[in-house]
This record gives C-alpha cells, sequence and structure tokens, in this order.
C-alpha cells in the first residue's frame, strides 16, 4: 500500500515538473516568435516613385505597416541620404524590430525618373525665343552643357517655356522650364544663348577619294553664323556632281577646295587633242601631264610635235585647245 501511494506522488510529480516545463518553453518562445514577427530587413537598393519615401519602400517584414511616411522623395532622377537612428525610431514606433548591424553611416534613397530628351527642350526653346524677337533660324547652347531635366515616372514627357528674358544684341537668355505630373509642378531655371545661324550642306555618309557626292549624300545642318567661314560651301549644287579630294567624314562641312570636278582624265593617260575653228576640225594624240575634270584646264603634250599646250577637258580622255594654241602636230 505504501508503495503504491508513493508510486502516485511522483506520477503527480511528474505531470507537475513536466507543466511547468510547457509553461516556460510557452512564455519564452511566445515573444521571440513575436519579435521574429515583426522583424525588418533593410531593402539592399532603395528606389522610390513617388514624392515621399515609406517604411514600405525600405523594409521587408511581416507585419509592415507599408503606407507609413518616412521622409520626402529627393527630386526625380536624385538621390538623398537618411538617418539609420531617425529610421530605426521611426520603425521601432510602429511596431518594427530593425538594427543596424551593419552600421550604416547613411540610408541612400534614389527617385526614379524619365529624361526629357535634350532635343526637346532646345525645340520648345528654339519656339520661345522665336515668339521672343530671336533670329528663325539659330544655334541654341545651353550654359550647362550636360544639362538634364528629370521628370517623375508618371509625367508625359512635356514642357512649358515660361518666364522667358531674352537680350537680342547678346543672344543671352534664361527661362523656367515647367513639368506637370500628378504631384504638382516641377520648375527648372535654365539659361544659355542663342547664336544666329544657317543651314549648310553635309554628308550624310563617308566617301573615299574621288567618290562622286549624288543629291542622296548631302544633307543640310545649322551651323553658327560667326562659325562659316568664307571657303565653306553653302550651297548644295556646288557639291552635287563634284569629286571629293580626300576621304571625308559624315556629317562634315566642305570647303570649295575639298572638291573637284570628277576625273575623266588621269595623269598620264594618252588623249584626243581636239581644235575645231569655223573651217576645220584638227585632231592629235598627246599625253595628259595632270589630272582633269570636265571643263578643267590642265597641260598636255603632244606627242608629234613634243610641245605643251593648255587645254580644256572636254570628255573621258579628250581635251580642246583654243585657236591660239594650234600647234596640233609638225604638220
Amino acid at each position: 500500500m505504501a508503495k503504491h501511494t508513493l508510486y502516485k506522488k511522483e506520477a503527480y510529480r511528474f505531470i507537475w515538473v513536466s507543466g511547468m516545463i510547457f509553461i516556460i518553453i510557452w512564455a519564452l518562445t511566445t515573444p521571440l516568435q513575436a519579435a521574429v514577427d515583426n522583424y525588418a530587413s533593410l531593402k539592399s537598393r532603395i528606389e522610390v516613385e513617388g514624392p515621399m519615401i515609406t517604411l514600405g519602400d525600405l523594409f521587408i517584414a511581416t507585419n509592415l505597416k507599408a503606407d507609413v511616411i518616412v521622409a520626402e522623395a529627393p527630386a526625380p532622377g536624385r538621390r538623398m541620404s537618411l538617418s539609420p537612428r531617425h529610421v530605426a525610431m521611426i520603425a521601432r514606433a510602429n511596431g518594427l524590430v530593425w538594427k543596424n548591424l551593419a552600421r550604416l553611416d547613411r540610408i541612400i534613397v534614389s527617385r526614379k525618373s524619365k529624361t526629357i530628351s535634350k532635343d526637346t527642350i532646345l525645340g520648345e526653346l528654339r519656339h520661345a525665343l522665336q515668339d521672343a524677337g530671336a533670329p528663325d533660324l539659330m544655334d541654341v547652347q545651353l550654359a550647362d552643357r550636360n544639362f538634364a531635366l528629370h521628370v517623375a515616372t508618371d509625367v508625359t514627357p512635356m514642357i512649358v517655356v515660361e518666364n522667358l528674358i531674352y537680350d537680342s544684341e547678346s543672344g543671352q537668355f534664361e527661362a523656367h522650364l515647367v513639368t506637370e505630373s500628378s504631384y504638382g509642378g516641377d520648375t527648372t531655371l535654365i539659361s544659355g544663348r542663342a547664336y544666329p545661324a544657317i543651314e549648310v550642306p553635309t554628308l550624310t555618309t563617308s566617301l573615299n577619294k574621288g567618290d562622286v557626292i549624288n543629291a542622296s549624300d548631302v544633307q543640310w545642318t545649322l551651323m553658327r553664323l560667326d562659325r562659316v567661314g568664307q571657303h565653306i560651301v553653302t550651297d548644295a549644287r556646288d557639291l552635287i556632281g563634284k569629286a571629293v579630294k580626300r576621304r571625308t567624314g559624315a556629317g562634315r562641312t566642305l570647303r570649295s577646295s575639298d572638291v573637284q570636278n570628277p576625273v575623266i582624265v588621269e595623269k598620264g593617260n594618252l588623249v584626243t587633242i581636239i581644235y575645231k575653228s569655223a573651217n576645220m576640225t584638227l585632231s592629235a594624240e598627246g599625253r595628259a601631264l595632270h589630272h582633269g575634270g570636265r571643263n578643267d584646264t590642265i597641260q598636255v603634250l603632244n606627242t608629234r610635235s613634243n610641245r605643251n599646250l593648255r587645254a580644256r577637258v572636254i570628255g573621258p580622255n579628250q581635251v580642246i585647245v583654243s585657236p591660239h594654241n594650234i600647234q596640233l602636230s609638225a604638220y
């Protein structure tokens, strides 16, 4: 009987101990699990689209109040830094556990953007400058050569030029570029100078020495008037049908000395020398002493008389002499 009572007491003691162990384990693990559920991980790359930075932009967590605002976002295309202490304080106030284990000095946040092309900006400026009295043809140069206009991702890439100030004598200008978005308008100050310009013919493609310029090889390029020298070709008719004297790159302006009539008489070739008068036509064999294109005047050697003559090129390996050079041969 005593032995049975002992077993019963031991059983009760075992049950009591097991229950206490269970309670202790439950008490210890429940807060730990809650902490795990609220543990936040900082994103490795933080980019925002809107005007505000939220907890959802910064952290990955299970129970996350994603819409809680942390700070104002930087301008589109820009970035800013946040204090880790400030971020941790806001996270803690909203039930998140985040520790700066990486010992960050700052948290970098950038804002997504779209870029308005420089051609679009210059086009709008030209229209506004023309309305203000600038020349119809002008080369607009921005004071900041690396200028780039970033807008929010929800913006249609369109701008409006406002508050333009233009000095017609110097060509200098200043204006505000205004872009619109669902978050409100953004204004950017811009300045530069408008130079009077003309359109000059340039090549659309590279040409090798001797290549003949066709109409399809010519395009019109805007060029500052003060940079157009007196020998720059400004009329496409002075280029089409001509041959380049040396390899010439696409987009280059050409001087009159860069082109010539296509060579149809090569130096050293045998040529037919023709003399015409009202009563007769004579011909003799000669040798070209220079290259020549149509209507070029070159030196040729009469191979029979061994005399040098000035002759005009009229066709492939054909030249004609003027009446005062009638010694075509030793008649």
